[in-house]
């Protein structure tokens, strides 16, 4: 009696481990595959979002309007009328087919055209405080200032987000969304082997 008595709790001992663990793998696999599907619908906001915006996207290649827009951030690009734009605005305009980003000094209505802010115009320091030592001594150039005239506005940036232009640059060509339809198949391949391994405990 003994002995049949161990073996059956051996028996229901096992029973247990086994439906322990048939019940932690399906729920592991379900995690892994919702956070692939969260993060690969996430990564694809920055190509997403500005069209449901109905704004324009870019991404800021260099730090010229840095420190606010660091190199690399993603910016959202609205059409305004000439007369919206303010003094600390920044602007996207496009000169001989080439497309920039400015931020407003001024807006000279009565000329029709914007005083850009120019970091390396001299009396200027890199980071775009005035250099009193460069104005003591004359060397600030005012034929160095940059103005953008009303028709060659082509928007103002709505908002930016540091680092994410980067996921536009990977997710906004052919290759970049395949790679983001594989990495969603990856999760939903994960999901459904957890609804496969929940079918087998039963």
């Amino acid at each position: 009696m003994s002995k049949d008595s161990g073996k059956g709790t051996d028996r229901r001992t096992d029973r247990k481990g086994r439906a322990g663990g048939g019940r932690l793998a399906p729920a592991l696999c379900a995690l892994l595959g919702v956070l692939i599907l969260l993060c690969a619908a996430a990564s694809l906001l920055p190509v997403l979002y500005p069209k449901l915006a109905g704004c324009g996207a870019y991404r800021m290649t260099d730090g010229s309007l840095g420190p606010e827009i660091p190199a690399d951030s993603l910016l959202l690009v609205e059409d305004v009328g000439p007369d919206a734009v303010e003094a600390g605005d920044v602007i996207l305009y496009v000169r001989e087919g080439e497309k920039a980003f400015g931020r407003v000094e001024t807006n000279r209505r009565v000329e029709g055209e914007y005083l850009i802010e120019n970091k390396n115009r001299a009396g200027t320091k890199p980071d775009g405080e005035p250099d009193a030592d460069a104005e003591a001594d004359g060397e600030a150039d005012e034929e160095a200032e940059i103005t953008v005239s009303y028709g060659e506005l082509a928007g103002r940036v709505r908002s930016h987000y540091p680092f994410a232009g980067i996921l536009l640059d990977i997710y906004g060509g052919t290759i970049g969304r395949i790679y983001a339809a594989c990495f969603a198949a990856c999760g939903a391949m994960f999901l459904m082997l957890a609804g496969k391994l929940r079918r087998r405990r039963r």
